[in-house]
């Protein structure tokens, strides 16, 4: 799963949010 492409869908109001 791409963790830096999933913004929006995840509920973040940043375009690209890196989930580490």
């Amino acid at each position: 799963m791409m963790r830096v492409r999933l913004g929006t869908n995840n509920g973040s109001r940043v375009p690209a949010t890196p989930r580490v």
